[in-house]
């Protein structure tokens, strides 16, 4: 058993912190002269192969595990992401070292978010949710990308009533917090030099995350599939060299500038 033996003035308060080793992960309770509180053991699963990286931990409110919480690494392409189980416990794979933005998520809980380095190995991170005491919001998110190329759009200006104005990034990303759900007409809009100006009408119905992907229709692209765009020689049957047509194929006109820049 671990001791301590803290004096306090009238009006007066401490942060007292201990060490224990616990015999079997589950949960511990604590009490200190009528005060309790609580924390979690968890066994740490064998170290990975290598080049291997995992990220786990358990999500928890005031000591207690929270089951069904969302763990979520977002990316364009790929996202990283487990839902708690009973004991708050979560494992994410897949992973290679660098930096992440994890996200923390569960209706009625204030969403956390943690920055956090991984090695290869396994990497612990737990975390703590604090419950909402106002009323239970919306978290919409996702990426714009071209119509025809899939690529992520940057610069993309986003308006959503009520929220502040968002710019994508190079990965095409946005996000706005907070929105009320409810059956009401939210129009988004968004706007972009060089491609068609979207509004979009959104009815929010439920609280939580809710992720939204819009693909943008250029105004201006090549309508033809396929393109002939330079020339090249080969030898012909009797060794001399003859011009031949290089086909090159696009729907985007700014890719095709950009690849006869780069050419010529």
């Amino acid at each position: 058993m671990a001791e301590q033996s803290v004096t306090l003035q009238p009006g007066e308060s401490k942060a007292v912190s201990f060490e224990a080793v616990p015999k079997e992960a589950k949960t511990y309770q604590v009490s200190v002269n009528g005060l309790s509180g609580s924390f979690m053991a968890i066994v740490p699963g064998p170290p990975p192969p290598p080049g291997v990286v995992i990220l786990y931990g358990t999500v928890s409110s005031n000591g207690q595990p929270l089951s069904g919480a969302r763990v979520l690494i977002p990316s364009p392409l790929l996202e990283f992401q487990d839902y708690t189980d009973a004991d708050g416990f979560y494992e994410i794979t897949g992973l290679t070292p660098g930096t992440y933005d994890v996200v923390f998520s569960l209706l009625g809980y204030e969403k956390a978010s943690e920055l956090v380095t991984v090695t290869e190995g396994n990497n612990l991170l737990n975390v703590n949710l604090v419950v909402e005491t106002g009323p239970i919001l919306t978290h919409l998110y996702g990426y714009i990308t071209n119509h025809y190329t899939a690529n992520p759009i940057e610069g993309v200006v986003i308006t959503l009533v009520g929220q502040p104005t968002w710019i994508t990034g190079a990965d095409g990303f946005y996000e706005f917090f907070d929105i009320v759900p409810g059956d009401v007409l939210q129009p988004m809009t968004l706007t972009k030099d060089g491609y068609a100006s979207q509004t979009l009408p959104l009815y929010i119905s439920r609280a939580g995350d809710i992720r939204h992907d819009i693909a943008m229709v250029p105004t201006t692209y090549y309508s033809c599939e396929i393109c002939v765009v330079d020339w090249d020689v080969a030898p012909g049957e009797g060794g001399e060299l003859i011009p031949i047509p290089v086909f090159w194929r696009t729907w985007d006109y700014d890719e095709y500038v950009a690849h006869m820049q780069r050419e010529h």
